[in-house]
């Protein structure tokens, strides 16, 4: 039997430096400073569990105008040269660069030889085969002159489920299905009410259903929602929260969804891990994030 764990992927921009500043009380550094690119993101395991993709950009130089207790504040060359998509085994062993650019949202294929990804608003998929990428398979998913992001693919690899404005006249974005060849596009939800702005960061929970994260205004990182879309009966939609929330994931075999939280206006300082109960549509805190250097990464 295969067993379910919670994986928690935490990026802190040089942990050793960083923790001793995590505590707010002991902050003196400026307010108002803009988050750097942090050096890894977006870590995906590859379906046969002996890899984990990530992006990479290497930091190659860091000048601490406040100390390094204020690394936000901190000025970061990085090594360009060597950021692109890189694999690591499951032991944290061999870790190497298989593409020379970063790969935005990428998403393995069940099956594990294909990985989708955003680039200037469109979706690819390319194919990967014995540890590399063939880049002569790389080929585009979405048209031109609309923007379409955050894919996720279907349990059984023959749909795609994903954000596009898409036939919108104001450029919302909606939540679109389209075939794993890029044919037979639809748009899986309507935006009819105002209180719903942007829909994004799709997930399959299973054949037949599918959530987003509704955006009140901007499509920024964290939304408002979490919604629900059932497929068999007539696109069915239906608010599981209504909370400051991003990157939904289905726990394997269960009805349980785990989501990162955040408080209103406080979404740098009072992430946290939290899980909903599809029955009951319980939540629960699972883990809080104290320190706004953290990247946290929900999945299992």
């Amino acid at each position: 039997m295969k067993k379910s764990v919670v994986h928690i992927s935490i990026f802190c921009i040089l942990a050793g430096l960083v923790l001793p500043g995590c505590r707010e009380e002991e902050r003196t550094c400026p307010e108002g400073v803009t988050i750097l690119q942090p050096p890894y993101d977006n870590p995906i395991w590859h379906p046969e569990g002996s890899v984990i993709g990530y992006n990479h950009r290497p930091i190659k130089e860091i000048r601490y105008r406040f100390g390094v207790e204020c690394p936000l504040a901190a000025e970061y060359t990085y090594d360009d040269d060597n950021a692109g998509f890189w694999l690591v085994n499951a032991d944290g062993t061999n870790p190497h660069r298989i593409w020379p650019e970063i790969l935005a949202n990428p998403a393995w294929s069940p099956d594990g030889e294909w990985i989708l990804f955003d680039q200037n608003s469109q979706i690819f998929k390319m194919r990967f085969e014995d540890g590399n990428f063939d880049q002569s398979s790389r080929v585009q998913l979405t048209e031109a002159g609309v923007s379409s992001l955050q894919s996720a693919w279907s349990p059984d690899g023959n749909r795609i489920a994903y954000a596009s404005n898409a036939d919108d006249p104001n450029s919302i974005f909606n939540i679109w299905l389209m075939n794993e060849d890029g044919s037979g596009k639809t748009k899986l939800v309507q935006n009819s009410t105002p209180i719903i702005s942007n829909l994004g960061m799709p997930h399959w929970l299973n054949a037949d259903s599918v959530v987003s994260v509704a955006y009140q205004g901007g499509f920024g990182n964290f939304g408002n929602k979490l919604i629900m879309n059932n497929l068999v009966n007539d696109d069915e939609t239906s608010i599981l929260v209504a909370l400051k929330l991003a990157s939904p994931k289905k726990a394997p075999g269960k009805g349980l969804i785990s989501f990162l939280a955040a408080r209103e206006g406080m979404e740098r300082e009072s992430q946290h891990l939290s899980t909903i109960e599809l029955g009951t549509k319980k939540t629960t805190r699972v883990i809080p994030g104290r320190c706004m250097e953290l990247q946290l990464v929900s999945g299992w």
